[in-house]
């Protein structure tokens, strides 16, 4: 079989892991402000101090980024080196779900460590990345369909929207929160 991961750059990944996981420690501490007394903090004050000070917080959460850093990098290694093809992403979901698990002697380490990091705060940067990833190749197909793309587009979040709304309502209605 052929492996299409062979091509994979592992020292530009490791840089763009790097700066996304830098970018994610920092939209981790701007979401973890908590506290009762959110409303009445100053934005800036609670830049500083945000769920444990700008630098505890940061450091805190800053060793499960780490663990989240060598997991993704670890998968990438997987996916260059096996001898046959599966996406990337499947080697680092496989590796995070291993290391997760119970039967994994480092899980308890794994797991209080990534708590500390807000899933929410790192899907920001994940996308922005995403969005930087379209290729010459999306654009020129994006250019060729042109304004049915983009109806299409509308329609799809549309019909998701309010297939979501009428599946809370329903479950809302059903457990007589409304």
């Amino acid at each position: 079989m052929n492996n299409q991961n062979k091509s994979i750059n592992l020292g530009q990944n490791a840089i763009l892991l790097l700066l996304v996981c830098f970018i994610g420690l920092i939209a981790n501490h701007i979401y973890g402000f908590t506290g009762a007394n959110k409303a009445s903090m100053s934005f800036l004050t609670r830049l500083v101090e945000g769920p444990s000070g700008l630098i505890g917080g940061m450091i805190e959460a800053s060793y499960g980024m780490a663990i989240i850093y060598l997991i993704s990098l670890g998968g990438l290694v997987i996916a260059k080196y096996m001898p046959f093809y599966l996406p990337s992403i499947a080697w680092i979901s496989a590796l995070a779900i291993l290391v997760a698990s119970p039967i994994s002697p480092v899980a308890d380490v794994v797991v209080a460590a990534t708590a500390k990091v807000h899933f929410l705060a790192l899907t920001t940067s994940v996308l922005a990345y995403a969005g930087f990833a379209i290729g010459k190749m999306e654009i020129e197909t994006f250019k060729k369909s042109g304004l049915k793309i983009v109806i299409i587009g509308l329609f799809v979040f549309i019909g998701t929207y309010l297939g979501s709304v009428i599946i809370a309502e329903a479950i809302l209605k059903s457990t007589g929160q409304i």
